[in-house]
């Protein structure tokens, strides 16, 4: 699967992170993919995320899933360890964003409110 976003932003700095849940994780809790973007408001961002399930080899998951960042053309981030899942019958069946602004409490409430515009999405999926 392939994201291809724009993000325009009225409020900034903002930090693109990724938070990612996979098969075998030591936490309940997602982890951050540190991208150290920093994306402003004014320019125009192409953002691509691709992700590739892990394969299944004689009923057993390997270690050898894809998730991978691009930001304007240029790899920000690439794990290439993940396992997604546990049977090949198991596929990418949702898409789901966020744009979090972090936080438990009221520390982390921003003084306006911020705006992403998100356009010329492209999804498709490789054979």
């Amino acid at each position: 699967m392939d994201r291809s976003r724009r993000l325009l932003l009225a409020n900034s700095p903002a930090e693109l992170i990724t938070y990612d849940y996979f098969t075998g994780m030591n936490s309940q809790y997602g982890i951050n993919g540190q991208t150290n973007v920093t994306l402003t408001a004014g320019p125009t961002y192409k953002v691509r995320h691709r992700v590739k399930l892990n394969t299944i080899t004689s009923g057993t998951a390997n270690s050898d899933g894809i998730a991978q960042f691009t930001v304007n053309g240029t790899k920000v981030l690439e794990v290439t360890n993940r396992k997604w899942r546990l049977t090949d019958s198991v596929k990418i069946s949702t898409l789901w964003w966020h744009f979090f602004r972090g936080g438990n409490d009221s520390a982390w409430a921003d003084s306006a409110d911020g705006y992403v515009t998100v356009d010329n999405l492209k999804l498709w999926v490789a054979s």
